[in-house]
């Protein structure tokens, strides 16, 4: 018996493959993950406070304001809808064509679909981040926010974005490695 004929005898052609599951390209820890999270928020703080110095935005809060009564929704908005945007300028080229924001690039990490390829920008952006940011700012809501990182205890270690896009975050360091050598 060749080797052609095991392949065939256990993959039965009736039996429906898993999409979710992959054989090529490991999970991503989750310190990793947590990383590349920190070093994206250093990286987008460092962008977005210069910009909304320009633009004017958030400079009427009073800090006595802000703790007695909160900050508007307006505010909160305005305030995301750059957050969301710079994100986009400084990662979109990378999440593009690589699935990486600059942070994940820097822990050997992508976000990837179930046959282990780049996911549509649209999908990255629309479904995996900007609603989970928007839902995260808006008071009453922000618990969604809270939800979705705690489920990255889960075994397969995807969060809620990451089940809403149909995505998951792989370690690519060691598949980098091969490429470049």
């Amino acid at each position: 018996m060749n080797e052609e004929n095991i392949e065939q005898s256990t993959q039965p052609e009736d039996v429906p493959v898993n999409p979710e599951v992959t054989i090529g390209l490991p999970d991503a820890n989750r310190l990793s993950r947590l990383l590349a999270q920190i070093l994206d928020g250093i990286i987008l703080l460092v962008a977005s406070m210069p910009v909304m110095f320009m633009l004017n935005i958030g400079s009427e809060l009073i800090w006595e304001d802000v703790v007695e009564t909160g900050i508007p929704i307006g505010d909160i908005l305005q305030i995301t809808a750059l957050g969301v945007f710079l994100h986009v300028l400084i990662n979109g080229y990378h999440l593009w064509y690589f699935g990486q924001t600059l942070g994940k690039k820097m822990m050997g990490i992508a976000i990837v679909d179930a046959r282990d390829k780049v996911p549509a920008f649209s999908k990255i952006i629309g479904i995996r981040y900007a609603p989970f940011q928007f839902a995260g700012a808006i008071p009453g809501v922000a618990l969604i926010g809270l939800i979705d990182v705690l489920l990255i205890f889960r075994a397969d270690k995807r969060c809620l974005h990451d089940m809403a896009a149909g995505t998951r975050v792989a370690d690519v360091s060691e598949h980098s490695e091969k490429e470049q050598s």
